[in-house]
């Protein structure tokens, strides 16, 4: 007896739409996102909002805005951990140290240039095209773990930009320090004085630096 293929539940909950996934145009739907209009949210456009859930972790948003352009033109998307809004810029980090794997499945919001009705989105998406195409499986586990490996080059380098940076600060506070001894010994201006007029000295230390850089 041949093994059953799993097929994907059309059935969704209140409110909500299946949406067919394929993963390219070749293969048949296996599997389903689940999508309603944006309503609680007051920080992304209304009835422009599309909410979508059950969303692998290796999709991407520029596979997801190709994805859904099928069925009209995409302002932006976001992919989130869970409902929500995203928390301003994430902060600079480098890269050999912040390699963050996908877990789990995800959410998105999914906002169109023009308003549009929920039930429009009940064919099939092709998640996999040719000009954009999605690693999963075997080849998304060989390319995790070849992302694992550190570039000693590129680590060098970043160092190396990261304690210039650090040297050159490092030079304008002996600088600043020194200035600041200058005016207390030299000048006899009090200690509490001195803090007191601390902005107009940090002021005056940067004119110096700025014309010493003329």
């Amino acid at each position: 007896m041949a093994p059953s293929k799993a097929v994907p539940t059309l059935e969704a909950a209140d409110g909500y739409i299946a949406v067919p996934v394929r993963f390219s145009e070749e293969k048949a739907p296996h599997h389903c996102f689940y999508a309603t209009q944006e309503h609680l949210d007051d920080t992304r456009p209304r009835n422009r909002t599309l909410f979508v859930i059950n969303i692998p972790g290796y999709i991407t948003e520029d596979a997801l805005s190709e994805a859904f352009s099928s069925y009209g033109s995409v302002e932006s998307v976001e992919i989130l951990d869970k409902p929500g809004c995203r928390v301003g810029k994430p902060a600079k980090r480098s890269t050999h140290f912040n390699q963050k794997m996908s877990k789990g499945f995800k959410v998105a919001y999914i906002v169109f240039k023009k308003e549009f009705g929920i039930e429009k989105f009940s064919s099939a998406l092709v998640i996999s095209k040719e000009d954009n195409f999605i690693k999963a499986g075997i080849e998304k586990w060989i390319s995790d773990y070849e992302a694992s490996f550190i570039d000693v080059a590129a680590l060098q380098a970043e160092i190396d930009k990261y304690m210039d940076k650090y040297d050159g600060k490092e030079k304008k506070v002996v600088i600043f320090g020194c200035f600041c001894n200058f005016l207390r010994n030299e000048l006899r201006i009090p200690t509490m004085q001195l803090a007191i007029s601390l902005e107009m000295l940090s002021f005056m230390f940067l004119l110096v630096i700025y014309c010493c850089t003329l």
